[in-house]
């Protein structure tokens, strides 16, 4: 956050009164970058109200409904129906939370001037559903760079994330268990 608002980037967070605030910044705004469709769903009228002029960039973060899909898929140990792996949507076997999560998430997508995803796969998913979105990706995988250390100089395992979300916590279990 420090480093954002060190490069001229207002960055709102805490217990702050948003109205207020999107009042006093909006008509200065070129753009607004909102994330996770509850979020988006929350903020992006206010956003749109005060500050008009200002581009609204829609980050997913992952298509939410496609996970909750995929995660009702593993629980029902049923991963090949639904196309969780096949590759193959059935919509009409979703749950009601990854219908009504689908629903938000479209909407947020239709309602920003861009969407960004993570993969080639989301933005195909994004433009099958919204054919007119603009779509950026912008991935959370990255190849690296540069000399990295081989397997028999280290030991030990770093996994990174919050084990409060669900995907984090049954990746480290499926690696241990596995």
């Amino acid at each position: 956050t420090r480093e954002l608002q060190e490069m001229g980037v207002k960055v709102m967070y805490g217990a702050l009164d948003v109205r207020a605030e999107l009042a006093t910044i909006g008509p200065g705004l070129s753009m607004a970058i909102i994330s996770r469709p509850h979020t988006a769903g929350r903020w992006l009228d206010l956003v749109r109200e005060y500050a008009p002029a200002a581009k609204i960039l829609y980050d997913t973060v992952d298509l939410h409904w496609l996970r909750e899909m995929r995660r009702n898929a593993v629980e029902s140990a049923h991963a090949g129906e639904n196309g969780a792996q096949s590759g193959r949507l059935d919509l009409t076997t979703l749950s009601p939370r990854a219908k009504a999560l689908r629903h938000l998430e479209l909407a947020m997508i239709r309602a920003s001037d861009v969407t960004v995803v993570v993969s080639e796969s989301e933005r195909a998913q994004v433009l099958l559903d919204v054919p007119s979105a603009a779509v950026a990706i912008l991935p959370t995988v990255h190849e690296v760079t540069g000399l990295v250390i081989g397997p028999q100089d280290r030991s030990g395992i770093l996994f990174v994330g919050s084990f409060r979300h669900p995907p984090n916590a049954g990746a480290v279990v499926r690696l241990v268990r596995d």
